[in-house]
């Protein structure tokens, strides 16, 4: 049986972009039911621009390269610790 995990990175990001559409066009025809995402800049809080600007070049590389296909393998994974602080 074939995972998420399977999933070369053009295949993960097109299943992406497809989910975020049906979202949006859902959320377009039910505004009633939608839930507004908060957002801030990114250099605001502790996500610091230099950060944003990394995380965006990986996702949105069109070329490739070992170091990408890394990172892009390590984001696709989502350790739980990279992008949640621990509580004490």
């Amino acid at each position: 049986m074939r995972t998420s995990l399977d999933e070369t990175w053009e295949e993960y990001h097109e299943r992406m972009l497809r989910e975020t559409a049906r979202f949006i066009e859902w959320g377009l025809a039910h505004p009633e039911e939608a839930i507004e995402i908060p957002s801030k800049p990114a250099d605001e809080g502790s996500f610091p621009a230099p950060v944003a600007r990394w995380f965006w070049g990986v996702v949105l590389a069109e070329k490739t390269s070992a170091a990408i296909d890394r990172w892009r393998e390590i984001l696709r994974r989502r350790p739980r610790g990279m992008f949640f602080k621990r509580r004490k």
